[in-house]
């Protein structure tokens, strides 16, 4: 294949954009794997600061129900106590009014 010269007067210009071209093909893989390994790493920094915001908002919910049953667990013996002083009661009220005849 001969090269023609009004074809390389046309070739003669053209090679600094193919160069570039080229240059830029050559290092895209390079490039994606240095944007890859950005994206990774930010990934990594923010890991961290996300467990640690969920597991504080985590933490409060846990205290939240332990409180509730907490204040569950004093209402049932509060209505334990009340219970068992109003048998008492009733207890006490039978024997009273129990009439005996001889």
């Amino acid at each position: 294949m001969s090269i023609k010269p009004i074809d390389f007067q046309v070739m003669i210009p053209k090679t600094s954009e193919i160069s570039k071209m080229q240059n830029e093909q050559n290092n895209r893989p390079d490039i994606n794997q240095q944007h890859t390994a950005n994206a990774f790493q930010k990934e990594v920094d923010q890991r961290p600061k996300k467990v640690n915001s969920s597991s504080k908002a985590l933490g409060d919910r846990i205290r939240e129900k332990e409180k509730d049953a907490r204040n569950q667990q004093q209402r049932n013996k509060d209505k334990n106590k009340d219970d068992r002083s109003n048998k008492k009661n009733k207890k006490n009220n039978t024997w009273n009014s129990i009439d005996i005849l001889i």
